[in-house]
């Protein structure tokens, strides 16, 4: 007869309960070592899980910190970068106010008419390049990201200017022929 308590009643499990007639294991102890089985089970696979998720967590976070160090360097080449024109835009204004200085002290001496020529052709070419120091900044913006500030003034002629640049280029360049022709 089945165990039973002081009051009569069956507990819910019962020592004798575990094993079935032929001595093995009953069905409760069978699925309680199957749940066991389960549970450690899914805990490895958890674990593993948990692994494979911070191992993805840590190359994402060194993938970021890789990307920031590269901005990071970035920057500090584009600030390098600024302070390489802007000393260079000083270092050059002065040699260049020498020249146009001897230029003009030049052009007040008595002088050939092709010495004149070259001395106002020197002229035009220190006006030129002040011009494109004053600009160097912009271009710097420009390469940026900043963009560069363009002054659209139609009132201005182009022509003494492109006449200027081809002025210049047979003095650069004296064993090449410079053929020009008019547009207009």
């Amino acid at each position: 007869m089945p165990w039973r308590t002081k009051s009569g009643r069956r507990p819910p499990f019962h020592a004798a309960d575990n094993l079935s007639g032929d001595g093995t294991p009953a069905r409760y102890e069978r699925e309680l070592v199957d749940a066991r089985a389960a549970a450690e089970t899914a805990k490895r696979q958890l674990q593993e899980l948990n692994a494979s998720l911070e191992d993805r967590l840590r190359e994402a976070v060194a993938e970021r910190l890789e990307v920031e160090k590269g901005l990071k360097a970035k920057k500090e080449i584009a600030e390098l970068r600024e302070q390489f024109i802007a000393a260079l835009g000083h270092d050059l204004r002065n040699p260049l106010a020498s020249i146009s200085g001897g230029a003009r002290i030049l052009q007040r001496e008595p002088m050939s008419e092709k010495a004149g020529r070259v001395i106002a052709l020197m002229q035009g070419s220190a006006t030129r390049m002040s011009g494109l120091i004053h600009i160097l900044p912009d271009f710097a913006r420009g390469r940026l990201g900043g963009g560069i500030a363009l002054d659209r003034n139609t009132e201005l002629p182009l022509r003494p200017v492109l006449e200027q640049v081809v002025a210049e280029l047979p003095v650069g360049s004296l064993d090449h022929v410079i053929e020009t022709f008019d547009l207009s």
